[in-house]
Protein backbone atom coordinates (compact mmCIF):
# COMPACT_ATOMS: atom_id res chain seq x y z
CA UNK A 1 0.00 0.00 0.00
CA UNK A 2 1.34 3.82 -0.51
CA UNK A 3 -0.50 6.63 0.82
CA UNK A 4 -1.63 9.87 -0.93
CA UNK A 5 -1.89 13.35 0.09
CA UNK A 6 -4.96 14.74 -1.62
CA UNK A 7 -4.12 18.22 -1.68
CA UNK A 8 -6.55 21.49 -2.35
CA UNK A 9 -4.19 24.29 -3.79
CA UNK A 10 -5.66 27.63 -5.01
CA UNK A 11 -1.85 28.77 -5.39
CA UNK A 12 1.55 27.43 -4.76
CA UNK A 13 0.70 26.56 -1.06
CA UNK A 14 -1.64 23.33 -0.83
CA UNK A 15 -3.75 22.54 2.03
CA UNK A 16 -3.95 18.43 2.66
CA UNK A 17 -7.64 17.63 2.55
CA UNK A 18 -7.27 13.84 3.76
CA UNK A 19 -4.50 10.80 3.62
CA UNK A 20 -5.63 7.68 1.32
CA UNK A 21 -4.10 4.35 1.45
CA UNK A 22 -4.26 2.95 -2.00
CA UNK A 23 -3.06 -0.50 -3.72
CA UNK A 24 0.83 -0.37 -4.96
CA UNK A 25 -0.02 0.00 -8.36
CA UNK A 26 -2.80 3.01 -8.34
CA UNK A 27 -1.01 6.06 -9.10
CA UNK A 28 -4.45 8.55 -8.83
CA UNK A 29 -4.82 11.54 -10.64
CA UNK A 30 -7.02 15.10 -10.59
CA UNK A 31 -7.14 17.30 -12.99
CA UNK A 32 -4.94 20.18 -12.63
CA UNK A 33 -7.66 22.68 -13.03
CA UNK A 34 -9.42 21.06 -10.37
CA UNK A 35 -6.84 22.61 -8.12
CA UNK A 36 -6.52 19.36 -6.71
CA UNK A 37 -3.31 17.06 -6.46
CA UNK A 38 -2.13 13.54 -5.38
CA UNK A 39 1.19 13.96 -3.53
CA UNK A 40 2.61 10.34 -2.34
CA UNK A 41 3.51 10.34 1.51
CA UNK A 42 4.53 7.22 2.07
CA UNK A 43 7.97 7.91 2.58
CA UNK A 44 7.80 10.94 4.17
CA UNK A 45 9.18 11.37 7.44
CA UNK A 46 7.19 12.94 9.56
CA UNK A 47 3.83 11.70 7.86
CA UNK A 48 1.87 14.62 6.95
CA UNK A 49 -1.66 14.92 8.21
CA UNK A 50 -4.55 16.21 7.61
CA UNK A 51 -4.44 20.08 7.13
CA UNK A 52 -0.71 20.02 6.66
CA UNK A 53 0.72 22.41 4.02
CA UNK A 54 2.30 21.75 1.00
CA UNK A 55 4.50 24.20 -1.29
CA UNK A 56 3.78 22.94 -4.95
CA UNK A 57 6.64 24.99 -6.20
CA UNK A 58 9.45 23.64 -3.38
CA UNK A 59 7.87 20.38 -2.99
CA UNK A 60 8.52 20.88 1.13
CA UNK A 61 5.67 20.14 3.84
CA UNK A 62 4.96 21.99 7.10
CA UNK A 63 2.74 21.23 9.33
CA UNK A 64 -0.60 22.39 10.34
CA UNK A 65 -1.36 25.56 11.25
CA UNK A 66 -2.87 25.53 15.22
CA UNK A 67 -6.86 25.46 14.33
CA UNK A 68 -9.37 26.35 16.99
CA UNK A 69 -12.63 24.30 18.19
CA UNK A 70 -15.09 27.27 17.71
CA UNK A 71 -17.81 27.40 17.29
CA UNK A 72 -18.70 24.09 19.62
CA UNK A 73 -22.31 22.39 19.92
CA UNK A 74 -24.59 23.59 22.50
CA UNK A 75 -24.70 20.40 24.51
CA UNK A 76 -20.96 20.35 25.04
CA UNK A 77 -21.05 24.36 25.71
CA UNK A 78 -23.48 23.20 28.34
CA UNK A 79 -21.57 20.43 29.81
CA UNK A 80 -18.30 22.99 30.35
CA UNK A 81 -20.74 24.17 33.53
CA UNK A 82 -20.41 21.69 36.72
CA UNK A 83 -23.21 19.89 37.34
CA UNK A 84 -24.25 21.78 40.23
CA UNK A 85 -23.64 25.20 38.11
CA UNK A 86 -26.06 23.58 35.44
CA UNK A 87 -28.69 22.70 38.56
CA UNK A 88 -28.61 26.40 39.65
CA UNK A 89 -28.95 27.43 36.15
CA UNK A 90 -32.06 25.61 35.30
CA UNK A 91 -33.65 26.23 38.23
CA UNK A 92 -33.15 30.04 38.43
CA UNK A 93 -35.93 32.45 37.99
CA UNK A 94 -34.31 34.89 36.32
CA UNK A 95 -35.62 35.59 32.90
CA UNK A 96 -31.48 36.62 32.03
CA UNK A 97 -31.07 32.67 32.65
CA UNK A 98 -34.65 31.85 31.30
CA UNK A 99 -33.53 33.52 27.72
CA UNK A 100 -30.19 32.33 27.70
CA UNK A 101 -31.15 28.89 28.24
CA UNK A 102 -34.13 28.59 25.72
CA UNK A 103 -31.33 29.95 22.71
CA UNK A 104 -29.15 27.12 23.71
CA UNK A 105 -32.09 24.79 23.10
CA UNK A 106 -32.51 26.70 19.58
CA UNK A 107 -28.88 26.57 18.70
CA UNK A 108 -27.20 24.17 17.47
CA UNK A 109 -23.84 25.83 17.81
CA UNK A 110 -22.14 28.21 20.13
CA UNK A 111 -19.68 30.63 19.35
CA UNK A 112 -17.44 31.32 21.88
CA UNK A 113 -16.03 35.01 20.70
CA UNK A 114 -19.95 36.09 20.71
CA UNK A 115 -19.89 38.78 22.89
CA UNK A 116 -23.83 38.11 24.11
CA UNK A 117 -22.62 35.02 25.18
CA UNK A 118 -19.59 36.11 26.85
CA UNK A 119 -21.50 38.88 28.23
CA UNK A 120 -24.12 36.16 29.75
CA UNK A 121 -21.16 33.69 31.01
CA UNK A 122 -19.99 36.38 33.15
CA UNK A 123 -22.69 37.69 33.76
CA UNK A 124 -23.86 34.22 35.35
CA UNK A 125 -20.58 34.57 37.76
CA UNK A 126 -20.40 37.97 38.50
CA UNK A 127 -24.50 37.02 39.89
CA UNK A 128 -22.86 33.95 41.91
CA UNK A 129 -24.79 31.51 39.64
CA UNK A 130 -21.43 29.59 38.46
CA UNK A 131 -18.01 29.73 40.57
CA UNK A 132 -15.50 32.42 40.26
CA UNK A 133 -13.14 32.36 37.91
CA UNK A 134 -15.73 29.84 35.95
CA UNK A 135 -16.64 32.39 32.86
CA UNK A 136 -12.83 32.26 31.47
CA UNK A 137 -12.64 28.68 32.07
CA UNK A 138 -16.21 28.22 30.25
CA UNK A 139 -15.82 30.76 27.11
CA UNK A 140 -12.10 28.91 26.52
CA UNK A 141 -11.15 28.66 22.88
CA UNK A 142 -9.49 24.78 22.81
CA UNK A 143 -6.70 23.75 20.49
CA UNK A 144 -7.50 21.06 18.42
Amino acid sequence: MRLWAEIDSTNTLGIVKTIHAMPDKCEPEFNPNSGKYWIETTKEVPAPAAYWKYNLETQEWSPADPRYINPIGSKEFFLRFTGNERETLVASVHNKVKQFLLWMQMTGDVNLDDSDVQNAVNWFESQGLIGVGRAAVILTIEEQ
